[in-house]
């Protein structure tokens, strides 16, 4: 997994994406409406390899990216081990 400035840069980057769609889909007739996005899911065997590897920052990370993405129709934040999603 990144390090937790870069991963932070990149659920960032995740989080103004479904702002812009959501914003442009307020002007935008139905049907055709952009698809806003429902679902962030991370996979990695973190936990398996690196368990010293979550530390306060990293949840704080998370819990701050998933109340965000909530706020603007994110429905599932997940964190699924590699080995799972096989």
């Amino acid at each position: 997994m990144s390090q937790d400035a870069t991963l932070r840069k990149i659920l960032d980057a995740v989080y103004r994406m479904a702002v812009r769609k959501k914003k442009a889909n307020e002007s935008r007739p139905d049907g055709e409406k952009y698809d806003e996005l429902q679902r962030v899911r991370l996979g990695s065997r973190l936990l398996a390899y690196l368990p010293m590897r979550v530390t306060p920052e990293l949840v704080d990370i998370l819990r701050d990216f998933k109340e965000k993405a909530a706020q603007v129709g994110v429905k599932q934040f997940i964190y699924k081990p590699i080995s799972s999603l096989l």
